[in-house]
C-alpha cells in the first residue's frame, strides 16, 4: 500500500511536458522535450502492429512492436531506462509495483495502411525526466522529420510552358490546314 501511495505521489508531482496526439508516417520521427524522439519503423500488413523506436539523443532506448490500442511506457529507474508495453491495466499494475519514474506514455490509437505509406496515430504524454536537463524540442518538431531514411528523389514536374506549347501546336495545325486548303482549290 505504501509503495502504491508513493508511486501515486511521484506521478502527481511530475510535471507534464507534452500531451498531444501526433500522426507519423512510416520512416518519420517526432522530436520531444529533453532530447527524446519517437520514430515509426514500420507497420504490419493487417494494420494491427506498429514498430516504434524511442530515442534519446539519437540513441535507441526502446524498440518495440506495439499492438493497436496498446500503450508503451518509458520509465527511469535510477540511471536505467526501461520500457513496458501492454494495456492500460498492465501499465497501471506495473506502476503500482515499481519505484521507477514515469518518463513517457505512448498509446497507439489508430493505424492506417496504404499502398506506399502507412500512418500511425499516437497519444503521447511526456513527463519530466529527472536525470535530464529541461530542453525544448528541436525546431523541426512542428512537423515530422525523417530519421535514418534517405530523402526521396525529386519528382519530375511538368514544364511551366506546357500551355504555351499546346497553343503553338494548335496554331501551326490551323495554319497548315489553311495553306493546304488553298492549294487544293
Amino acid at each position: 500500500m505504501k509503495l502504491a501511495l508513493l508511486t501515486l505521489l511521484l506521478v502527481l508531482s511530475q510535471p507534464v511536458l507534452y500531451e498531444e496526439g501526433i500522426a507519423l508516417v512510416s520512416g518519420e520521427s517526432w522530436h520531444l522535450h529533453q532530447g527524446y524522439t519517437i520514430a515509426v519503423r514500420g507497420v504490419d500488413i493487417e494494420g494491427s502492429l506498429v514498430w516504434v523506436d524511442i530515442r534519446l539523443n539519437n540513441t535507441t532506448v526502446a524498440s518495440r512492436v506495439v499492438p493497436l490500442g496498446s500503450m508503451l511506457g518509458i520509465y527511469r529507474n535510477g540511471g536505467v531506462l526501461l520500457s513496458v508495453y501492454g494495456t492500460q491495466t498492465n501499465i497501471s499494475d506495473y506502476e503500482q509495483n515499481t519505484t521507477a519514474t514515469r518518463v513517457m506514455l505512448i498509446e497507439v490509437t489508430d493505424i492506417y495502411t496504404g499502398t506506399y505509406q502507412d500512418m500511425v496515430l499516437f497519444k503521447v504524454t511526456q513527463y519530466t525526466d529527472p536525470f535530464l536537463p529541461l530542453t525544448t524540442p528541436l525546431p523541426s518538431s512542428s512537423s515530422p522529420s525523417s530519421i535514418g531514411a534517405t530523402p526521396p528523389p525529386p519528382q519530375p514536374t511538368a514544364p511551366q510552358l506546357a500551355g504555351w506549347w499546346y497553343g503553338a501546336a494548335l496554331s501551326v495545325l490551323v495554319l497548315l490546314w489553311v495553306l493546304f486548303r488553298r492549294r487544293l482549290k
